[in-house]
């Protein structure tokens, strides 16, 4: 496997399920993560968790709704506004009829 050592992931739809765990999986790789969901009160549980067990690991919350015509194209504006990169997208938002 290729090292990811140095790297920023951005997760979408991190807040629970394969988000999530696409999320714990990349944070003992990855040098910093961009969590991304609709539940911020999610993400800022798992950026909590994370800094317990990934000590050193940066981690961004951004909350958006990526179903919302034009978030994915905001959500790129605030990410670069931040001086954030984007090597990594594991584009995992999605929704499901009768999830909101």
């Amino acid at each position: 496997m290729e090292s990811f050592k140095g790297l920023t992931a951005v997760v979408t739809g991190a807040s629970a399920g394969l988000g999530e765990e696409f999320v714990r999986q990349l944070a003992a790789e990855v040098a910093s993560v961009v969590l991304v969901a609709r539940r911020a009160d999610r993400l800022e549980r798992l950026r909590d968790e994370l800094a317990v067990s990934h000590p050193g690991l940066l981690v961004r919350v951004l909350h958006a709704d990526l179903s919302v015509a034009g978030a994915a194209h905001e959500l790129a504006g605030r990410i670069e506004a931040e001086g954030l990169r984007t090597d990594i997208l594991v584009n995992n938002a999605g929704i499901m009829p009768g999830s909101r």
